[in-house]
Formats: structure tokens, C-alpha cells, sequence
């Protein structure tokens, strides 16, 4: 390599380094470790927190970020739309809006190519998922205590069957109508008048959810249509 040819990448070298700007950083949130880091390199801290103008942005929340605004080289600390799969209730909306997805498994070429597959997957999520529920949705929070109340009659029941325990012979019949509804089609069922879709009734659940059951409240139970029925 030539004297010359050094000396000529070398002053090009040092003209780029005088010409250009310190980078710059925005920090929305209290990290003074990385603040003193990014100012010992050099860098210069924006304090207009709205600004556009940054090299790097660091903020707590993804929403704090114009992603629509980004230019190329600048750098942010939150993936867009990371959330559907860091937050737990985001994921699992996630995962059950994709019914078809899941479905798709159940194909013999998917069988085929995947020696591994997951066996039941045909119950969607719930198949490889632990039951989980967006309590923030009414729908969902009415599901979840459907759930809740029939997994309650179906241990009542196995404490009935399998260790001869000591039950309540109203909750054990209440149990009993809620998971043979619940085991019924649910064709059959829509045609019942009355249904409401859901396998336990408000008075059922308020009943089983009780302790304390006074002679004189299990008299006027007993001639309540919802225990009749039952």
C-alpha cells in the first residue's frame, strides 16, 4: 500500500469523523446505567421526548412509538406487535382467533410432515395450552365461570364416587344435571326453551357456591323450578 494512498484514506477518514453529528438518544423511562453509558460514547440525550429526531428511543410501552414515522437506522427497544406474544392475555387472543390454523393439523399431509404432531389438536388451543381466559372480556369471564363451576360438580362428584365421601345430597344432584348437560349435544339442547348456552345456571352456581344452608332455605329450593329440573 502506497505512502500516499494512506495518508489520503486517512485525512477522508478523519474529515467524515469531524463532519458527523453525535447521536442521539431518547429515554422516556428511568434507566441512569444506560444513560451514562450512551453519554460516554459520545452520544447526546434528546430531552423533547415527542421528537422525532433520534438515533436510538427507549421507552416502557410500544405505544410510546411512531413506527409509521421510523427512518431507516433508527432504533427502538419494542418489536411492533411483540405484545400478541409477551403479554399472556394478548397471546391467548391471539391463539384463539385462529381456529383454522389449528384445525389444519388434522390433515394428512400436515400428519405426515410433522411425525411429531399434536395429538387432540382438533380441541384447538386447549390442546397443547393450559386453559386460560381473558378475564377483561365479558364473554370470556362468563366462560371462564362455566369452567370454573364444572370443574367444581365434576370433583364433588369424584369425591362422591371414588373416596365415599360425606356430600350434600342437593349439590350432588345439581352437580350431576350440570355435567350431563354439559356431555349432552348442543344441538339438542338449543331447541330446550329456555337455554341460555351456558351449562350452569346463575341460581345453580349461587347455590353450590354457598356454605351455610338453613332448613327453611332448603325447603323453598326444593320447589324452585331451576332445582326441579336440575
Amino acid at each position: 500500500m502506497s505512502d500516499s494512498f494512506y495518508r489520503g484514506s486517512k485525512r477522508q477518514i478523519e474529515s467524515q469523523h469531524i463532519n458527523t453529528k453525535p447521536k442521539k438518544f431518547i429515554l422516556q423511562i428511568a434507566y441512569p446505567d444506560l444513560r451514562d453509558a450512551l453519554l460516554r460514547r459520545g452520544w447526546e440525550e434528546e430531552h423533547d421526548k415527542s421528537s422525532l429526531t433520534f438515533d436510538l428511543k427507549f421507552t416502557l410501552s410500544w405505544q410510546d412509538i411512531l413506527y409509521h414515522a421510523l427512518q431507516p437506522g433508527q432504533i427502538v427497544n419494542h418489536n411492533r406487535g411483540s405484545n400478541n406474544l409477551t403479554c399472556k392475555s394478548k397471546l391467548i387472543s391471539s391463539l384463539h382467533e385462529s381456529p383454522t390454523f389449528w384445525l389444519s393439523w388434522l390433515t394428512p399431509a400436515r400428519q405426515q410432515k410433522t411425525p411429531l404432531s399434536i395429538e387432540g389438536i382438533s380441541k384447538g388451543v386447549d390442546a397443547f395450552c393450559p386453559k386460560s381466559f381473558e378475564l377483561t372480556s365479558g364473554k370470556e369471564f362468563a366462560e371462564f365461570q362455566q369452567y370454573y363451576w364444572l370443574v367444581f360438580c365434576v370433583s364433588y362428584i369424584r369425591r362422591f364416587a371414588e373416596e365415599d365421601a360425606k356430600v350434600m345430597r342437593e349439590k350432588l344432584l345439581i352437580c350431576l344435571g350440570v355435567v350431563l348437560r354439559t356431555l349432552r349435544d348442543k344441538d339438542e339442547q338449543v331447541d330446550k326453551e329456555g337455554y341460555s348456552g351456558y351449562c350452569v345456571s346463575n341460581e345453580e352456581a349461587n347455590f353450590l357456591g354457598k356454605e351455610v344452608f338453613p332448613d327453611s332455605y332448603l325447603k323453598f329450593v326444593h320447589k324452585e323450578d331451576w332445582f326441579i329440573q336440575s
